[in-house]
């Protein structure tokens, strides 16, 4: 009986040992460089736990010096989010545990970088495969927000076009093994979200069930009711975080020109209107579009709410994204459909 009460008691000294470690705190201090034309007395800062909506200490005016000097009493080992606000709107900064014991210099405004890679119509097409992983990775050991998004149309649903390097065409177990390593790619490049377009929705028997099936990010298409088992049912928007806590909410809109069994297209602006992002809901409401550049044009200039679209079908190359009513437009061309791996 007495290996049951020593266990018993080194459990008791663990917890009690962690307990302890957890009440230690440290201070963390820094200056907000104030960039505008008012005091940095007005300004008010707030400590968030990293990836939680809890408020923890609030930072109060008094505390903050004529010269934007600030300290507060943290925990260690801990990342934490720094909420700066003031007449200039809100900004956050991601504060990673390693560099709490370091003073801490920040701007104000507050100017989060967020990254988004965005790729349409691919086609099968795996050409430019090392630059892309290669930039990507570039991005990433840079900046602390970078996503990727797929507007949609990354299989082909034209026989005659199913082969690779002037291969025998027409044979849909090499659509099916296609299909599959490009999803396994995009896993593996770690991309957050796609569309489906209309050569996805255009279903090749179960192939492309089962190569959508594998993906590791979530499919979107609010305007489509899929009734059939040959697709998998799709999301109509998705919540991403960023590293500062923030969401960035992504609609998904396709368009449909197969006519397939189980498919239906439902209106684009009635599915807007019910899926409309309100004023306060995100940081970010973008679109992520595979209706073609002049759908997203007629898009922005109703639906104003919307920060960003991101579309593809059009295979339009926008070198220099489009405003449109206050509303970002970007699309990244495509492949013509010709496959190559060289």
């Amino acid at each position: 009986m007495s290996k049951p009460r020593l266990n018993m008691l080194i459990l008791t000294i663990f917890v009690l040992f962690s307990a302890s470690c957890s009440q230690q705190k440290i201070i963390l201090s820094g200056v907000i460089h104030n960039r505008t034309d008012h005091s940095s007395e007005l300004l008010e800062a707030k400590l968030l736990r990293d990836n939680e909506t809890k408020s923890g200490r609030r930072y109060k005016n008094s505390a903050v010096g004529p010269d934007g000097s600030f300290q507060m009493k943290i925990k260690p080992e801990r990342s934490y989010i720094l909420e700066i606000s003031g007449d200039e709107g809100y900004g956050r900064v991601f504060l990673p545990a390693e560099c709490l014991g370091e003073k801490i210099d920040i701007s104000y405004p507050v100017k989060e970088t967020i990254v988004i890679f965005h790729t349409n119509d691919r086609h099968f097409d795996f050409n430019h495969e090392d630059e892309l992983v290669r930039t990507i990775e570039e991005a990433r050991a840079r900046y602390n927000d970078v996503f990727l998004f797929e507007a949609g149309d990354i299989f082909v649903r034209h026989a005659s076009r199913w082969t690779v390097n002037d291969g025998q065409p027409n044979d849909t177990a090499w659509y099916g093994e296609r299909a599959l390593q490009l999803v396994q790619k995009m896993n593996d490049l770690g991309y957050d979200v796609m569309t489906l377009g209309n050569h996805e929705l255009a279903y090749i028997k179960d192939y492309t069930r089962q190569a959508l099936d594998a993906a590791r990010f979530p499919i979107l298409a609010a305007n489509m009711q899929i009734n059939t088992d040959k697709l998998p049912q799709p999301k109509p928007f998705t919540i991403l975080n960023t590293s500062t806590g923030n969401h960035i909410t992504v609609l998904g809109l396709s368009y449909d020109n197969s006519k397939r069994n189980g498919v239906k297209e439902l209106d684009l602006n009635e599915t807007v209107n019910k899926y409309l992002p309100s004023k306060n809901s995100a940081a970010i409401n973008l679109v992520l579009s595979h209706i073609g550049l002049e759908k997203d044009l007629l898009l922005a200039s109703s639906f104003p709410q919307f920060d960003a679209i991101i579309g593809g079908h059009s295979h339009s190359l926008l070198e220099i994204p489009i405003l449109e009513n206050s509303v970002l437009i970007a699309q990244a061309g495509g492949n013509p459909h010709t496959m190559s791996d060289k």
